[in-house]
């Protein structure tokens, strides 16, 4: 298992990647929705969901799950 912590800091807003042998799951996306594709290669997994965790409404973060799962669902996987 691991475990990655993705820091913002100009918002204060983390998000998280646990990941098991093969799968992963991001936790409160940010906008920068690359850098869980690269960690997902980097350590051989695939996402399969996507959780909205607090929804920083304010910070407009609901968007980057909807545009993260569109890029998933092109690559042909299905996060939700």
């Amino acid at each position: 298992m691991n475990f990655k912590q993705f820091y913002l800091s100009c918002l204060a807003h983390a998000s998280y990647y646990p990941g098991s042998k093969k799968e992963a799951l991001i936790i409160d996306p940010q906008r920068d929705v690359e850098q869980y594709l690269e960690e997902a290669k980097a350590n051989g997994q695939k996402i399969v969901h996507i959780n909205g965790g607090s929804l920083s409404v304010s910070a407009g973060f609901p968007q980057s799950m909807v545009a993260l799962a569109a890029l998933l669902d092109s690559l042909g996987f299905r996060p939700f």
